[in-house]
C-alpha cells in the first residue's frame, strides 16, 4: 500500500471572499418554488425576482450600484401574483419582460437614468409600471425566453403545457406549440446547433 499524498494541482489554492462594497447585499429574493431564473443580468442591469407582499414584483438593479441596497427600493410591478422569471431583450438592454403565476408575460422598460437609491417620499412614483402585456396562457407562466437573433421574438411555456412564440411589438403569440408531459414544461432553451 502507497503512504505517500496524493498529487493534485488545486491543493494549494484558496478561495477569498469578495469585499462587502462589491457585493449586492440586502436582496429580498422570491422563495417561490417555481423551478425557473430568480437572476438574470445582461450588461446595464440585474433583475431579481422580488419576495413582496400584494401581488408580484421584481427588481431592476443597475450593476454600478452594488454595496447594501436600501431598505425600500423601486420596484416593477403590477403582476396580481408572484413573478416566476424574467428575461433581458438581447437587442435593447432597457427592455425586460416579465412571466408570472398570475398566466400573463409583461414586457417592460427601464427609465432612463434608473437608480435604487430614492428618497422614501418619492418612492411610489418611481414605482415603474409595465409597457405591455401578453395574454393568451391559461395557467402560470413559468418560463420566458427572447431569441438570441431574431428581434422582438419571445418564448414562453406554462403549466397549461404550452410553448407559445410571441412577437412583442404586436403583443401577439405567433404559435403555440401544445406539449405531452407528465409533469410541467422544466425549461425552454435554444437549441445549441441550426439543424
Amino acid at each position: 500500500m502507497s503512504r505517500f499524498v496524493r498529487s493534485s494541482k488545486y491543493r494549494h489554492v484558496f478561495g477569498r471572499p469578495t469585499k462587502k462594497e462589491q457585493c449586492y447585499d440586502n436582496l429580498h429574493i422570491s422563495r417561490n418554488a417555481w423551478d425557473s431564473n430568480l437572476i438574470k443580468a445582461n450588461p446595464k442591469y440585474l433583475s431579481v425576482n422580488w419576495e413582496s407582499g400584494g401581488g408580484g414584483a421584481f427588481a431592476v438593479i443597475p450593476h454600478g450600484e452594488r454595496g447594501k441596497l436600501p431598505d425600500q427600493i423601486p420596484l416593477f410591478r403590477g403582476h396580481t401574483a408572484a413573478v416566476l422569471d424574467t428575461d433581458w431583450n438581447p437587442f435593447h438592454d432597457d427592455i425586460v419582460v416579465s412571466a408570472s403565476d398570475d398566466a400573463k408575460i409583461f414586457v417592460w422598460k427601464v427609465p432612463e437614468d434608473f437608480t435604487v437609491h430614492v428618497d422614501e417620499e418619492e418612492l411610489p412614483a418611481k414605482e415603474v409600471k409595465p409597457e405591455a402585456r401578453l395574454s393568451g396562457h391559461q395557467k402560470k407562466v413559468g418560463h420566458v425566453l427572447f431569441h438570441p437573433a431574431a428581434e422582438h421574438v419571445l418564448a414562453s411555456s406554462s403549466g397549461d403545457f404550452t410553448v407559445k412564440i410571441w412577437d412583442i411589438v404586436t403583443g401577439q403569440a405567433k404559435l403555440t406549440l401544445r406539449v405531452r408531459m407528465p409533469t410541467r414544461i422544466p425549461c425552454i432553451q435554444k437549441a445549441a446547433s441550426n439543424k
